[in-house]
């Protein structure tokens, strides 16, 4: 498994898709397999390839983006879009070969507290 160190926290990258069929990642605890953050939003509007996704840059979110990257979760395609009102704004990303093989043929996957499935990426 891949290990992602955030705030002090060992996490796992966890896969999960929204309704209209866009990634939803995120960090889970390792300890316990619960939420640590969402890595990702959901912007209507935006149409993206089924390897692509957005990445949060908000206050909860600092630091997401270069953890994923390190740990080759995700490249950044270096386009930042804005998502809300108040400007907040989200990175365009693809997930790399080696994530797109985990969620295709999944390692494991496991439901957190709110009964969402969610596929551990693998090394």
């Amino acid at each position: 498994m891949i290990q992602i160190h955030f705030r002090g926290q060992t996490c796992l990258p966890a896969i999960n898709h929204y309704p209209n069929g866009n990634i939803a990642l995120y960090l889970i605890k390792a300890v316990d397999k619960q939420p640590a953050v969402t890595c990702t939003v959901d912007v209507p509007g935006y149409e993206l390839l089924e390897n692509e996704c957005l990445i949060k840059a908000c206050a909860e979110n600092l630091g997401v983006l270069e953890a994923l990257v390190k740990a080759q979760v995700v490249t950044s395609l270096g386009i930042v879009l804005p998502y809300t009102r108040t400007g907040a704004i989200a990175h365009l990303c693809q997930l790399t070969p080696a994530t797109l093989k985990c969620v295709e043929k999944p390692v494991q996957s496991i439901s957190n507290h709110r009964s969402m499935k969610l596929t551990l990426v693998g090394s």
